[in-house]
């Protein structure tokens, strides 16, 4: 009974809630912009930026005062002295941090891109399962409701004594089953348009969405991804950055064996004499006993995980085109199956069989069997259809291009 009262109340929010209009077009566009990954992304080329700056910031020089007060009997006298020091990085450490953190936010640029390519993959994937889950609601609706009315008859053939009470019973129970299935499928829908709501960045997601495009409307941009010419994936070009990065950051490490020599201006005023004192100094550290072995090491390391992440993704990518390439010449062909020959075959064999259970043609347990038959194809049409979006969106990925919007394409005639 409470899991009963459970669907009762979901299936109540979902009809009774104000919905908002949702092109697969805006879904894309709010994603672009509020998705928590693409501001996350964003925010990375912020703090790489920001250390970038720091890491070439010329040193602060440093300025010493003293005093000092002398007592030679029978008087006093004081001492003033006043110095400057200002390191100067001549070791070539700012040039090669330049480097480092140009090719940082090189990085960085580029895996924006990369993250608003994986992000427009699945809010087009996370659109299309809503839209499935919305026409199986329907097509599941439609079922219960020829249910019911087969039930509805068989009562008053039964009571008429035209039916037997057992055929009846069989009647009542596929609707019934209709009906539990419609609910099913109305809590699946609720979950995907909950999910679509989170991946476009929605604060509270209720699933309050009232979807606009069904899957048919999105077969042109589908059919058209498989022509789009490859692209460059910025996942790779990133790693790229990374690897230079990484170069960049051993012959840092190597300049850093050398600490910034220093220079100091000082000047003394000693009153006994009284005396003016100016003089000039030079600090040069020298690298006798630690030579920064071990940040140099380590950056070596990081250049060798560069290198090897470098050929990982360039092999991934390849992989990636391969093979959704392959599937999106399945799904499209089971695509094209199901919708010209399966589904056709299978409603022109329900509507025979139905008029022959009229005449008397046909045993009724014949008649629901082909009518189950019917409601299993056109879920399987939708899922086809489905997973051919999910193949064209992933090929889309692949060639590091984008599905073309909706709105772009011309109307037909």
């Amino acid at each position: 009974m409470y899991p009963k009262v459970l669907v009762l109340l979901a299936l109540t929010n979902l009809v009774s809630a104000q919905s908002t209009s949702l092109t697969l077009d805006e879904a894309r566009e709010r994603t672009r912009n509020f998705n928590r990954d693409v501001i996350a992304s964003k925010q990375n080329l912020e703090i790489t930026a920001g250390v970038h700056d720091s890491s070439i910031e010329y040193p602060n020089p440093s300025l010493g005062i003293s005093y000092a007060r002398q007592r030679i009997w029978p008087a006093n006298f004081d001492d003033r002295a006043i110095s400057l020091t200002q390191p100067i990085p001549v070791s070539g450490r700012l040039g090669r941090a330049d480097e480092v953190g140009i090719a940082q936010e090189n990085a960085a640029r580029f895996r924006i891109t990369d993250t608003l390519r994986l992000t427009d993959n699945t809010i087009i994937k996370a659109y299309a399962e809503a839209a499935a889950a919305l026409e199986a609601l329907n097509a599941l609706k439609a079922t219960a409701a020829s249910y019911r009315q087969e039930a509805t008859i068989a009562r008053q053939r039964k009571n008429a004594g035209d039916l037997a009470e057992i055929d009846a019973a069989r009647i009542t129970l596929a609707a019934e089953a209709a009906q539990v299935d419609v609910d099913n499928a109305g809590i699946r829908l609720k979950a995907a348009l909950v999910a679509l709501e989170i991946y476009m960045g929605v604060n509270e997601p209720k699933g309050n969405l009232d979807i606009k495009n069904n899957l048919a409307a999105l077969r042109p941009i589908c059919e058209a991804i498989f022509a789009t010419p490859v692209g460059t994936r910025h996942d790779v070009e990133a790693a790229k950055q990374d690897l230079q990065a990484a170069e960049a950051g051993v012959a840092l490490e190597y300049a850093n064996r050398w600490a910034d020599p220093s220079i100091s201006l000082s000047y003394d005023h000693n009153y006994q004499t009284p005396a003016y004192t100016v003089g000039v100094a030079i600090s040069i550290p020298l690298p006798l006993l630690n030579q920064n072995n071990g940040a140099i090491r380590a950056a070596r390391a990081r250049a060798t995980l560069a290198s090897s992440e470098l050929g990982r993704t360039s092999t991934q990518a390849a992989a990636d085109l391969a093979d959704a390439e392959a599937t999106w010449r399945i799904t499209a062909e089971s695509d094209r199956r199901h919708r010209q020959v399966l589904l056709p075959a299978a409603q022109k064999v329900a509507e025979a069989s139905r008029q022959a259970y009229e005449r008397g043609g046909i045993a009724l347990i014949d008649y629901l069997s082909t009518t189950r038959d019917y409601n299993t194809e056109k879920l399987a049409a939708i899922q086809a259809a489905q997973n051919f979006v999910n193949a064209a969106a992933d090929l889309a990925a692949a060639k590091a291009q984008a599905l073309a919007y909706l709105n772009t394409i011309p109307s037909k005639p």
